[in-house]
């Protein structure tokens, strides 16, 4: 799995957690070791899901010196139900540039 972001590839994962949720897009959790986290800032955007528990936001450095808010978002303690998901950070698809699982870009 490979996710770019302002032009440049900013994920590289050969082990994505796919999730899958009713009415929803497949998410796909990746490891941090796996993405570019100096492209990454901490937002302090905080939401909860009755079904994985409180969700800590990212945002995305760009070139510019900008920043694009919450790009992605991750579960640092998720409820008991969703252990696979702990610590792992998803991307918004609208998000970011593109992304592909297995070479074909994801819809």
């Amino acid at each position: 799995m490979q996710i770019w972001f302002d032009g440049e590839p900013i994920a590289d994962s050969h082990r994505p957690v796919l999730l899958f949720e009713t009415h929803l897009p497949t998410r796909f959790y990746l490891p941090a070791e796996d993405i570019r986290l100096e492209r990454l800032t901490a937002s302090v955007t905080t939401t909860r899901c009755p079904y994985k528990g409180i969700a800590s936001y990212w945002s995305g450095l760009l070139s510019d010196g900008t920043v694009r808010p919450d790009i992605a978002w991750s579960y640092r303690d998720p409820i008991e139900e969703m252990p696979k998901i702990k610590g792992l950070i998803a991307f918004y698809p609208q998000a970011v540039d593109r992304i592909h699982l297995d070479g074909e870009p994801v819809a």
